[in-house]
């Protein structure tokens, strides 16, 4: 993870350089593949980024961080790297403790690493346009492919109660602008909770190759909340309704608990692995999902 992963221009404009902010900073593939990233998946919420504190939570293969108040509401940022699938989850809550409902723009901004070569492959429509009917983006830096082939996926199938307002795909510089930015209007009641799904896939999601076809072919696994749910562990710690604490606008059924340490106070820390020191290898189908600091870029 990159604690690094800011801008100096907001979510879609700017550079990269040295602002704090949550990140994937890079990712390797399991075929080898790497540059996957040029900082991708930080989170901004009216116009501020999330920043983690100082220290996080490191369970397993999910790493948690927060709460962090932004606009009046508690927000947590966690990403679970999947020990099934070359894939990683992001989940983003959103917990108002005040008397009156609150409406923020969050923005997700991912910058590719594939540059000027960038090219849409497929996407959850069936063409190679984007546009925000489009819940799933598979893109790469084409062939022959050198960097890893990325899967983006911002919204769940059937009728979530909220999509995308906007998409861009222009972001912030990082050795180029290529990438996608997604952005949502989010109310969250009164002394209510809500949260955001995301998901990240890497070569072709599987972890056998890096193949655009087989990331095109893999990536109907997010076209069903039940093969999702049945074929891979994406989906550990969400529930299959919607009694839990926080209900996941973008994905239609489904609900999370709130992260334990929200029934504390906002200020006391959250776990004990400082973010500065962090470098994990975490394990995808025997090979390996690498999360590093990355120096400064201009």
């Amino acid at each position: 993870m990159d604690d690094l992963g800011g801008t100096n221009g907001g979510p879609f404009g700017g550079g990269c350089n040295g602002d704090q902010a949550l990140a994937i900073g890079d990712a390797v593939s399991g075929s080898g593949a790497g540059d996957a990233y040029d900082l991708a998946w930080s989170v901004w919420v009216d116009g501020n980024p999330f920043v983690a504190p100082p220290t996080v939570d490191l369970t397993g293969t999910a790493l948690l961080a927060g709460p962090v108040v932004l606009s009046g509401l508690n927000v947590w940022v966690q990403y679970f790297f999947s020990s099934t699938h070359q894939a990683a989850r992001i989940l983003v809550w959103l917990q108002n403790p005040g008397t009156a409902g609150v409406t923020v723009t969050v923005q997700v901004p991912v910058n590719f690493g594939s540059d000027a070569s960038t090219q849409v492959d497929a996407t959850s429509s069936g063409d190679t346009a984007v546009t925000i009917a489009d819940r799933w983006i598979v893109t790469s830096d084409g062939p022959p492919l050198g960097d890893p082939v990325n899967t983006t996926v911002l919204y769940g199938p059937g009728s979530p109660s909220l999509t995308p307002a906007t998409y861009t795909q222009t972001v912030f510089t990082c050795f180029g602008t290529q990438g996608l930015g997604a952005t949502f209007s989010v109310s969250v009641p009164a002394a209510s909770s809500r949260a955001l799904m995301f998901f990240a896939g890497l070569g072709d999601i599987a972890g056998t190759g890096n193949s655009i076809a087989g990331a095109a072919a893999n990536a109907t696994v997010f076209d069903s909340v039940a093969t999702l749910n049945s074929s891979t562990d994406l989906l550990t710690g969400v529930s299959l309704n919607t009694s839990q604490s926080a209900l996941i606008l973008n994905w239609e059924g489904l609900s999370v608990p709130l992260p334990q340490q929200a029934r504390g106070p906002v200020s006391a820390p959250v776990a004990s692995k400082p973010v500065l020191a962090l470098w994990i290898v975490l394990a995808c189908l025997g090979a390996a999902w690498q999360l590093r600091r990355q120096p400064v870029r201009g």
